[in-house]
């Protein structure tokens, strides 16, 4: 258990700094994602709490605190986070006060807080004024999702900028999820303009690439080809959605597994973990789940379920003697 008192709510702390000191949550998240965004925090500094209890695998990187800072500096403070154990709610991620005070304190020192707030302040003495930052957005747990999903994969992008073949793929993997939420019609319209720019935006600059390497490139001599060059296999729809059943059911048995060994969880047999999956999947991305129980069941059971989950009926408790 935290000890009450040292630690605030990630949330509650990031909305409260947003409202009383934007110049200054602006200027943490700058310095937040000038670090290495795959360095871990320490868990005295920032820890995951549940009921009381600390969150098993915990773990919170640079690159993770900068995006939800993102939100919170153009929009608001998210209800949830990406973190290393998967998506959670802010509320249960835990800040060290006098580390966020410090950083608070520092930020006010930068000469451009400073002037930020002088700026804001002689605005503020005029009759009619349109505020410096845009008011505080109603937020609902999709939207959150979705602009962390964003901020996810421009992290990624710029984490390693792959080869040619490897972004010929990004592409194609893209193109494909646009090509089946057009069919299906079952994403969201933010989602699917937020894709349509993605694949636009390498198509560009792989052509952008290939056209400066063509110009740098040494000339050598032609040499003809002993056999024809074999077409590119086209996954199928039937494919695609089989993968997807496949990255579905991998997400389902690396979640049940680590609520298995919690002790909130330790006497769930397979039908409870189901149901418990689906709770979560409210709100964790894990991809389209079966539509029936006993599918659902058959996967945790083949996949991650311990022994005695697989045993039907529950434990029968022993009466005790008069």
């Amino acid at each position: 258990m935290l000890p009450r008192g040292e630690y605030i709510p990630l949330e509650s702390a990031i909305a409260s700094l947003r409202r009383e000191f934007p110049e200054a949550l602006k200027a943490i998240a700058k310095a937040i994602n000038s670090f290495d965004p795959r360095t871990e925090f320490d868990r005295e500094t920032i820890t995951g709490s549940k009921y009381g209890n600390s969150i098993p695998g915990f773990a919170l990187t640079y690159g993770q605190l900068g995006a939800y800072l993102d939100i919170a500096v153009s929009k608001y403070a998210s209800v949830l986070i990406e973190t290393e154990v998967g998506v959670i709610e802010s509320s249960h991620v835990a800040v060290n006060r006098e580390w966020l005070l410090n950083q608070r304190e520092y930020a006010a020192h930068q000469p451009e807080v400073i002037r930020e707030v002088a700026l804001r302040s002689y605005a503020s003495k005029g009759a009619t004024v349109t505020p410096i930052l845009p008011q505080l957005e109603d937020q609902t747990p999709e939207v959150a999702r979705t602009e962390l999903r964003k901020l996810k994969i421009r992290i990624e992008r710029n984490l390693t900028i792959g080869s040619d073949d490897q972004r010929d793929r990004e592409i194609e993997r893209l193109q494909g999820l646009l090509d089946i939420s057009n069919a299906d019609k079952v994403a969201a319209t933010d989602e699917k303009t937020a894709l349509a720019r993605m694949v636009k935006t390498l198509t560009i600059e792989n052509d952008q690439l290939r056209k400066a390497r063509a110009q740098t490139a040494q000339p050598f001599v032609s040499v003809q080809p002993t056999a024809s060059k074999a077409k590119k296999h086209t996954p199928t729809n039937v494919e695609i959605f089989n993968e997807e059943v496949r990255a579905t059911r991998k997400a389902v048995a690396e979640r049940a597994r680590p609520l298995w060994l919690h002790e909130d969880f330790a006497d769930h047999r397979t039908m409870d973990m189901v149901r418990t999956i689906r709770c979560l999947a409210e709100t964790e991305p894990m991809g389209r789940l079966p539509e029936t129980d006993e599918v659902l069941a058959r996967w945790l059971s083949e996949d991650a379920a311990p022994p005695f989950a697989k045993r039907p009926g529950r434990p029968r408790k022993e009466k005790s003697k008069k």
